[in-house]
């Protein structure tokens, strides 16, 4: 699914590359610390913000 289905168009480019720095400084995050817990907390946190993008 694409966020072009999800948000306004024109906020898609924006958000599309907020997920990307976010999953990217989480994996240097956990990788430095060595901690894969770090992924899971963190991505459970962009699973909610997903949602509330979506369902409001």
């Amino acid at each position: 699914m694409q966020f072009t289905e999800l948000v306004p168009e024109q906020n898609a480019d924006e958000l599309t590359l907020h997920l990307l720095v976010l999953t990217q400084g989480i994996a240097v995050v956990a990788h430095t610390f060595m901690d894969q817990s770090i992924v899971h907390q963190e991505v459970a946190r962009i699973h909610v913000w997903l949602d509330e993008l979506v369902l409001g």
